[in-house]
């Protein structure tokens, strides 16, 4: 409970912050880009946890420990190659995408921010349905810390060291980002952007932090005693384990990404 508490409240800090600083134009955009991201987010990653829990502790259950590290393996594999994927579309298509999906051209810098998040997140999705398998539920709890935290420190003074550069920029030159601007107002406007791409760049690096930090307490903290004399050679192929894992997460992935559709339908 107080982990959830202190998840909730640094991230209604972080918007309340992050509106602030960004005023309407440079929200426009870091909401434009996050209604690009969030459905992708739910495709790469969002059918990672549950599948990866229900395979490994079903694994555990059989004595299967090799099964186990099979299935550990193929997903970090698959999820890894398709966040990988989606990551380059959502960086290749960001304009066309600001432009039509997110109905803000100047998403575009946002939306190739916040996709290079799409990697670690989808391996760290992967590490917390390993340890939610083998029964513990605390890696995942406190990398949502961190990672929520790390959000809010580097987030908000990536977005609010743009916006100083940006009145620096307008108080010796009258201009900001290459463009003349004929007062303060409008030098913020113009800088809302970069300063939005510089937040959704700052929950990048949070997520990446947060990878680095589950991949750390669960390196040894995760492991299993196995019976002397247990064969860890692999009872199934990687085709097979990868058929299992998409037949348990390609649901889950479904309804999030419906859930995020049906969200959005509901703001229109």
């Amino acid at each position: 409970m107080l982990m959830v508490l202190i998840t909730k409240a640094a991230g209604l800090i972080y918007k309340i912050k992050l509106t602030s600083l960004l005023g309407g134009s440079g929200m426009s955009c870091y909401s434009g880009a996050f209604a690009v991201f969030t459905p992708v987010f739910a495709a790469a990653a969002a059918g990672a946890p549950s599948a990866m829990s229900r395979l490994v502790s079903e694994q555990l259950s059989r004595g299967n420990y090799a099964g186990a590290i099979k299935i550990r393996r193929t997903a970090t594999l698959i999820f890894l190659s398709l966040s990988v994927l989606l990551s380059a579309l959502l960086m290749i298509f960001s304009r066309p995408l600001a432009d039509t999906l997110a109905g803000v051209p100047q998403a575009r810098l946002a939306i190739c921010a916040v996709s290079l998040s799409l990697v670690p997140a989808a391996l760290m999705n992967v590490r917390r349905g390993w340890a939610e398998g083998l029964g513990s539920m605390n890696p995942t709890a406190s990398s949502e810390i961190v990672e929520t935290l790390l959000k809010l420190f580097i987030g908000v003074f990536a977005a609010q060291t743009v916006m100083e550069l940006a009145e620096k920029s307008f108080e010796q030159s009258r201009g900001c980002f290459g463009k003349y601007c004929s007062d303060i107002l409008q030098a913020r406007n113009t800088a809302a952007p970069y300063a939005a791409a510089a937040a959704a760049l700052g929950v990048s690096a949070a997520s990446a932090a947060a990878c680095i930090f589950i991949y750390v307490i669960t390196h040894r903290s995760l492991r299993f005693d196995a019976p002397e004399g247990t064969s860890f050679q692999p009872e199934q192929s990687l085709r097979n384990a990868a058929c299992r894992i998409m037949k348990f997460s390609i649901p889950s992935s479904a309804a999030a990404i419906i859930a995020t559709l049906s969200g959005m339908a509901d703001l229109v």
